[in-house]
Parts: structure tokens; C-alpha cells; sequence
């Protein structure tokens, strides 16, 4: 945190999403250079994205990982649905089963909105 704290957002260039500085980190057991995103919140917090994408800009990283975190996010909680198996290798079968299960996420994710945000549902299909 003290090396986030040393960092002057003030010298990066302001985009849309507000002053992201772009420095080189390491981590460990990764060989080379990561390229790190950082971006203080307005209640003090850091927001970090790092990537081996060395070309890479704020403007294009943060929209595209922010929907990567969706995706993820949308098959956690859609995982009872089993949409990570498939039911065979027969195309029209992968296809319907798709479908399907689409039309039952669409559907899950009405019912949630109509119960509000206060309303725990678990439903096993």
C-alpha cells in the first residue's frame, strides 16, 4: 500500500475514467515485466489491473477487463445450470442445450429482478 500511496496520479494523463497510472511491476514465479493499471477511488481504495499486455493503454484496458469480469461473474452464478458441460459432441445437441439454458438464465434473471435486490432465490433445475 505504501507503494501505491507514492504514486502521483497527477503526472498521468487524464482520460474518461479519471487519472490511471500505468507503471511496470513483477510478480512472482512470472518471468518478465507486467504492466500495471492503477486507479484511487474516490473513498481512498485502489483498483489494480495488471496484464502482460506491454502495448496495452488504460482507455482499452479497463472497458475490456471490466467485461471479463461480467462473463466470469454471469457463469458463477449461472453454474448450477451446467452450462460449462456439454451433453455430447452432436452439434444440434450442444446447440439446443445452449439455447435452452439461455432462455433459463433470461428467465432466472427476471424472476431476481422482480423479487429486488433483498430476496435470496436458489432454484436446482
Amino acid at each position: 500500500m505504501d507503494e501505491f500511496d507514492s504514486i502521483s496520479f497527477e503526472k498521468y494523463h487524464k482520460s474518461s475514467l479519471g487519472n490511471i497510472a500505468a507503471v511496470y511491476t513483477t510478480m512472482k514465479d512470472f518471468d518478465g515485466p507486467l504492466k500495471m493499471f492503477l486507479k484511487k477511488q474516490p473513498d481512498g481504495k485502489y483498483f489494480a489491473l495488471i496484464t502482460p499486455e506491454q502495448e496495452m493503454d488504460a482507455n482499452t484496458a479497463m472497458p475490456v477487463y471490466t467485461k471479463r469480469w461480467r462473463i466470469e461473474n454471469y457463469f458463477k452464478e449461472n453454474e448450477f445450470l451446467g452450462i460449462n458441460h456439454l451433453p455430447s459432441l452432436n452439434l444440434n445437441a450442444i446447440q439446443t442445450m445452449l439455447s435452452l439454458r439461455l432462455l433459463t438464465s433470461n428467465a432466472l434473471d427476471n424472476f431476481r429482478h422482480d423479487l429486488g435486490q433483498n430476496t435470496a432465490i436458489r432454484l436446482r433445475i
